[in-house]
């Protein structure tokens, strides 16, 4: 459904408890190269931006995995940032997997009809949870995204992730 000012956002059909897993970010697994070739195009054309980054904290390293669910995804696409989330962004590895699953839970009770949003900066690391997605990079301060979750805890801008730019 269309919001007033996000652009496309998706809503909860029914209520969702909390806990509940409500969706996983599908889509193409690209690398940081072509991460920036397309987020380089979106921007020349003025197209929206799903590309998330999924960062795996290991041992001794960080392992990022970037899905674009442009052309290859599902609707999760559409769910918008928000800085008080109601779904929380988890890094699902399977013992044999090549890449991980980005997935989605409640952090509280969702009524039916409320928009369902994440915080785009959890996989960065940054301010909520252990693990998540960076989404509409910007490589300048004044190219920033300005965030329109209308929170009152909103920290005025979408995250972004420096490297892929």
């Amino acid at each position: 459904m269309r919001t007033p000012a996000k652009g496309w956002g998706l809503f909860a059909a029914e209520s969702i408890p909390k806990g509940a897993f409500v969706a996983e970010y599908l889509g193409e697994i690209i690398s940081t190269e072509e991460a920036r070739r397309r987020w380089l195009f979106q921007v020349e054309h003025k197209l929206p931006n799903y590309i998330i980054c999924v960062r795996e904290h290991g041992e001794h390293m960080i392992l990022r995995t970037l899905i674009d669910p442009q052309l290859k995804g599902n609707a999760a696409r559409f769910i918008n940032h928000s800085c008080t989330p109601n779904l929380a962004f988890h890094t699902v590895r399977g013992p044999l997997a090549a890449f991980p699953s980005a997935a989605l839970f409640a952090v509280r009770s969702i009524p039916p009809g409320e928009e369902l949003s994440f915080d785009y900066g959890d996989a960065l690391g940054a301010s909520v949870g252990n693990g998540g997605a960076c989404r509409r990079v910007a490589p300048l301060a004044e190219q920033r995204i300005p965030c329109r979750c209308d929170s009152s805890e909103c920290r005025g801008f979408l995250p972004n992730d420096a490297m892929l730019v």
